[in-house]
């Protein structure tokens, strides 16, 4: 498999090797974007796997060099866009009080019950 990599251009060898780099569950989760000047992209779902895989950045630089020789110097991870443009657009919760339609039908059906066993 190295050979087949080493065949390739540095930037896509980078990239198509992520998976093995990583492991099928991390890159199922993860997906290498971009290689350039050493340093390469990878886009994750949130915050909590953004910090997680930083801690592994020293094994993936270490698995790449033994794969492909020392071309990845850094990895960035980044917050996938759609999850940044999710939390920009998300609508703030309302807070539902006690008086709302949801109580009413409760205390409708909790009356009507009443009734019944009466």
């Amino acid at each position: 498999m190295s050979d087949l990599l080493r065949a390739r251009p540095a930037e896509e060898a980078v990239i198509m090797a992520w998976p093995l780099i990583c492991g099928k569950e991390v890159a199922a989760r993860s997906q290498a974007t971009a290689f350039s000047d050493g340093k390469l992209t990878v886009e994750v779902p949130d915050a909590t796997w953004r910090s997680q895989l930083q801690s592994f950045a020293p094994r993936y630089l270490n698995e790449y060099q033994g794969l492909l020789g020392p071309v990845v110097r850094s990895v960035e991870f980044k917050l996938k866009h759609s999850a940044l443009s999710n939390q920009r657009s998300a609508k703030p919760v309302r807070s539902v009080s006690n008086a709302g339609p949801a109580s009413t039908t409760n205390r409708r059906s909790s009356s009507k019950r009443l009734k019944e066993k009466s």
